[in-house]
């Protein structure tokens, strides 16, 4: 009979700690995808950002890679910012860096990387977004966009977004270039 009791503590006590343990297949890395609110086809960058998942109050690096079907010029800047999807709007500050600031500027189907800080909200929305572009002037040559959501049973979340359009159109209107 002590033996029957034993073994059932042992199983449980087994059994708590390997659901306790985090486990890699459970891992969710923010996915970066097309920027689909757009009216036209863009470059589709390349973004890690750590950690993942983003902490709020902290500072988060996104790491952008990619190449362009253009020269970049040497006023393109990386602008990178959180988007509340139910409220079609910016939360906290669009961040930007000169991309040319600390080296040449890529040339046509050059490959070039771009490392850039951010600081996360103290608070964010369920859902929320995160959206990286490349903006030349009032152009968008290339960015990506990550819809975040941590609600259960979401199948979609830490996928790319299908956002609706028009969502952030006009948003590099009015970034101020770099001087």
């Amino acid at each position: 009979m002590n033996q029957n009791f034993i073994f059932v503590f042992i199983l449980l006590a087994t059994f708590f700690i390997v659901y306790a343990i985090p486990h890699k297949l459970f891992k969710r890395e923010t996915t970066f995808g097309e920027c689909t609110y757009l009216d036209y086809q863009t470059s589709l960058l390349g973004v890690k950002i750590f950690p993942d998942p983003v902490v709020n109050g902290n500072p988060i690096t996104l790491s952008v890679t990619g190449q362009l079907d253009i020269d970049m010029p040497k006023e393109t800047i990386l602008a990178g910012f959180f988007g509340d999807l139910e409220e079609r709007d910016i939360i906290g500050g669009v961040y930007q860096k000169p991309v040319c600031a600390d080296s040449e500027c890529p040339k046509f189907k050059t490959p070039f990387n771009v490392t850039m800080v951010m600081m996360v909200p103290d608070k964010l929305p369920d859902p929320y977004s995160i959206i990286v572009s490349l903006l030349v002037n009032t152009d968008t040559p290339a960015c990506a966009i990550a819809t975040v959501s941590d609600k259960k049973h979401n199948n979609f979340a830490k996928t790319p977004s299908k956002v609706p359009q028009n969502i952030y159109v006009g948003v590099g209107c009015t970034i101020a270039s770099p001087t």
